[in-house]
C-alpha cells in the first residue's frame, strides 16, 4: 500500500512540474517566431506565427484552371456512347449523309 501512495505522489509531482512548465512558457514568450529559409535566396527570415493573415486572404487569389479528372472506365463509357450515337445516326440518315458528302 505504501508503494501505491508513493506512485501517486510521484505521478502528481510529475504532472505539477509539467503544468508549471507550460504556464511559465506562456508567460515568458507571447509571440513565437520561427525562422524560415526562403528557397530562392537561401536567407532566413522570422515569421510571426501568431499574426498570420487569414487563410482566405492567402489562398483566395490563385486563379488556376479547374482540372477535370476522368477515370478510365468513364472514358470508355463516353467512347461507347459516341460510337452508339454515330451508329444510330448512320442507320437513320445514312443514305442522306452519303448524298450530302458526294455533293460536296
Amino acid at each position: 500500500m505504501n508503494e501505491s501512495r508513493n506512485y501517486n505522489n510521484d505521478h502528481g509531482a510529475e504532472l505539477q512540474k509539467i503544468l508549471d512548465e507550460v504556464e511559465n512558457a506562456g508567460q515568458v514568450e507571447t509571440e513565437e517566431k520561427k525562422p524560415v529559409i526562403e528557397p530562392k535566396t537561401g536567407t532566413k527570415r522570422d515569421v510571426d506565427i501568431l499574426n498570420l493573415p487569414p487563410r482566405k486572404e492567402v489562398h483566395g487569389n490563385h486563379n488556376k484552371r479547374t482540372k477535370l479528372k476522368i477515370s478510365g472506365a468513364s472514358l470508355r463509357l463516353i467512347f461507347v456512347i459516341l460510337i452508339l450515337i454515330l451508329g444510330v445516326s448512320f442507320y437513320l440518315w445514312g443514305g442522306e449523309l452519303i448524298d450530302v458528302i458526294n455533293r460536296m
